[in-house]
C-alpha cells in the first residue's frame, strides 16, 4: 500500500547538526520535520538558543552555543502523546562557534523509542600523565 504524506514548505530533514549550523543563535526557530517512525508524520521542531559554555581544548579556548530541541506532535495525536509516555525527549546539541561552527555534543534519543544517549568528543589532555614525555 503506497500513502501520500502533504509536506509543509518550511520541511527542512536532513542531518540535525547541518540544520543546527544554519539557524540564528539569538532566536527561537520552529521547522517542520518528518519523523521516521513506524507510520511516518510531520512534527514540529522549536529550535531554542540556550546559554552558551567555554570550552577548552589544549591551549585554545572558544564558546560552544547550546541549543534545545523539542519536538511537538500535532493533532490529536499530540495532545495524547504526553499522556501515555509518548511524547519525545528533548534534545540537546552544543556547537562550537566560529566561522564553520563544529559538532562538540549532542544529549537524546537516536530514534523512535529509544533511550536518552549523550555522544561528545574526547580530546587529549595536555597535562595528562599518560602524554608526558620523558
Amino acid at each position: 500500500m503506497t500513502t501520500r504524506l502533504e509536506l509543509p514548505d518550511d520541511v527542512s530533514n536532513g542531518l540535525l547538526f547541518v540544520l543546527l549550523k544554519n539557524v540564528d543563535p539569538s532566536a527561537e526557530t520552529t521547522v517542520s520535520f518528518v519523523a521516521a517512525s513506524t507510520k511516518p508524520q510531520v512534527v514540529k521542531w522549536n529550535i531554542s538558543p540556550s546559554p552558551e559554555k567555554t570550552i577548552k581544548v589544549g591551549l585554545m579556548t572558544q564558546k560552544a552555543q547550546h541549543y534545545v530541541v523539542k519536538t511537538k506532535i500535532q493533532g490529536p495525536v499530540g495532545a495524547i502523546a504526553p499522556l501515555v509516555g509518548k511524547q519525545p525527549r528533548d534534545i540537546h546539541v552544543w556547537l562550537v562557534k566560529s566561522e564553520a561552527p563544529a559538532f562538540l555534543e549532542f544529549e537524546g534519543p537516536l530514534s523512535q523509542d529509544s533511550p536518552v544517549w549523550r555522544i561528545e568528543l574526547a580530546a587529549p589532555e595536555p597535562d595528562s600523565p599518560k602524554l608526558k614525555t620523558e
